[in-house]
């Protein structure tokens, strides 16, 4: 099926249906409908690749992720998809697994391909940054979903770590906890801004309380909370980077018969698996869909407007959770 076999059937020149497909020129409404009708009696499909040829455009949005697997990336996903299938644009899924030959390859690609526009949610390393700089120096507009805090050259959607922090860390003091531990990650600018959080609401700021993994998994939240454990620090309550974390950290305390909540209250941060948990702790919750749809928003508003200075959009992370029981009484060794 060709498109002069549409504009036969419909009695117009190639053009007309052209102009109809791309929506390019102005078309009358009575011609309109009938070339609309004679392509879906013909079942037409245009050729996208032609289209694109012919337009510059490929109609798709790429999403680099590093773990597709995490329920995180996954609302996140679903956001960008809506946004982009209300502007009838695909969505091609770049799922890096943390490894950096595939982030390069993925990236080698963007930029070989028509692609409109990108998402970009990379690790605390220094390649997510560089990849960015090569995709925004090709010219592709490109938004940071939860982006590194050096990556203000590109427009960044990013959460209120510092502040949902200091939240966390102030309702576990509120419901009775004296001594609270830090779990984060080194090198990240994010698990950064939590730390400081964490320090602004705490009444004296410990490091024995704080430790740190390479990356907010299940085990470096093990391994953190075994190192303050080891190091025999007297305390009732934990704020641990992600929820994996935070799981990681409630198989530790287990192991030195620590029990959640009754001698630790627990929190976690982005409320992926807290309900999942045998003991069930509280947790930050990112709002993951609506980074998705900002994120891809904001891509759509940089295809048309591309002097702009890059923009920053601040969501809100909130508490959610069963409510710990606060605690009464002498604060004492477990």
């Amino acid at each position: 099926m060709t498109i002069r076999e549409v504009a036969e059937r419909a009695g117009v020149s190639v053009a007309t249906v052209s102009a109809v497909i791309n929506e390019n020129k102005y078309v009358s409404d009575e011609l309109r409908s009938r070339v609309l009708q004679a392509i879906r009696d013909l079942d037409y499909r245009p050729n996208r690749w032609a289209k694109s040829l012919a337009t510059g455009k490929g109609y798709t949005i790429a999403y680099v992720v590093p773990d597709i697997t995490n329920p995180i990336f996954s609302q996140i996903t679903k956001g960008i998809q809506e946004v982009a299938n209300g502007q009838n644009y695909s969505v091609i899924l770049c799922s890096t697994n943390f490894d950096s030959p595939t982030l390069q390859r993925y990236v080698d690609w963007i930029l070989e391909m028509r692609v409109d526009g990108v998402v970009f949610t990379g690790s605390h390393h220094q390649q997510s940054l560089d990849e960015m700089i090569r995709i925004v120096k090709a010219g592709i507009p490109l938004a940071a979903a939860m982006a590194p805090g050096s990556a203000e050259f590109v427009d960044r959607i990013l959460i209120n770590d510092q502040e949902a922090a200091c939240q966390a860390v102030t309702i576990l003091q509120n419901q009775g906890c004296h001594a609270v531990a830090f779990l984060g990650v080194s090198e990240s600018t994010t698990s950064l801004k939590r730390l400081r959080g964490y320090q602004e609401a705490v009444t004296v700021y410990s490091p024995e309380l704080t430790a740190f993994g390479a990356d907010f998994t299940w085990q470096d939240g093990y391994t953190a909370m075994q190192a303050i454990l080891s190091r025999g620090c007297l305390f009732d309550g934990v704020f641990a980077g992600s929820d994996l974390m935070a799981l990681g950290a409630a198989a530790a305390l287990r192991e030195h018969s620590r029990r959640i909540p009754d001698d630790i209250q627990l929190m976690g941060f982005d409320n992926t698996y807290a309900h999942l948990a045998d003991s069930p702790f509280q947790s930050m919750a990112i709002p993951a869909f609506d980074i998705g749809k900002t994120a891809a928003d904001v891509v759509f508003w940089r295809m048309n407007d591309r002097q702009r200075p890059p923009t920053t959009t601040t969501l809100q992370a909130r508490l959610v959770g069963p409510a710990a029981a606060s605690r009464k009484g002498e604060f004492q060794q477990q």
